[in-house]
């Protein structure tokens, strides 16, 4: 029996994944976006002009929280005892995702894998809440 590959019975929608992941990683403060099913762009809330002959889904922004537990989950998995013990304190209250990012500043190899680590877990979210709306991402041609 072949089974199809997971997401092959979603609907293909091109995006730019990483403005999706900005503009789902927003606090409750900003302004929603929408999401252009055809073309893959995003407008933001008070930029988009609804156009009953396109297809669209809101896109509401989710907060920081998901973001904050990224950078928990990188401090915990960094082999540097200092460097893993400064990123937990700089992770400790408001300022958290500034401190944290001055941090990394000081060690550029670390700051790379930090990049690539929350690109990656940004990418994985808006492609898992595109697939709750019943959608898959494919490369948005630019």
């Amino acid at each position: 029996m072949q089974t199809q590959p997971p997401g092959d019975d979603l609907t293909q929608v091109p995006v730019d994944l990483d403005i999706l992941v900005e503009s789902l990683d927003g606090d409750s403060y900003n302004e929603g976006a929408w999401l252009d099913l055809e073309t893959g762009d995003i407008w933001v809330e008070h930029e988009f002009e609804p156009n009953a002959s396109t297809p669209w889904i809101p896109v509401t922004p989710q907060g920081s929280q998901a973001a904050y537990g990224d950078m928990v989950d990188f401090a915990a998995s960094v082999s540097d005892e200092r460097l893993r013990d400064l990123l937990m304190v700089a992770l400790d209250g408001p300022g958290a995702f500034r401190r944290f990012k001055d941090v990394l500043g000081r060690d550029s190899s670390e700051l790379d894998s930090w990049v690539r680590f929350s690109d990656e877990r940004g990418c994985q979210r808006a492609t898992e809440w595109l697939a709750e709306a019943g959608y898959r991402p494919v490369e948005k041609v630019k």
